[in-house]
């Protein structure tokens, strides 16, 4: 149940970094290192999650 908490809170910052993106309200770099850390996240630490 924890595990799919913390995934539909991962997804939701995921699309609201898109959302300020494309109206330009966070740079190309904090663009890049949400989405980066949230792929690390979904790929290494969510599996180890029970």
């Amino acid at each position: 149940m924890i595990k799919k908490v913390i995934s539909i809170m991962v997804i939701v910052i995921v699309i609201a970094n898109i959302a300020l993106f494309a109206f330009q309200k966070i740079n190309t770099l904090l663009f890049w290192l949400v989405i980066v850390i949230a792929a690390v996240y979904a790929h290494f630490i969510m599996p180890k999650l029970k």
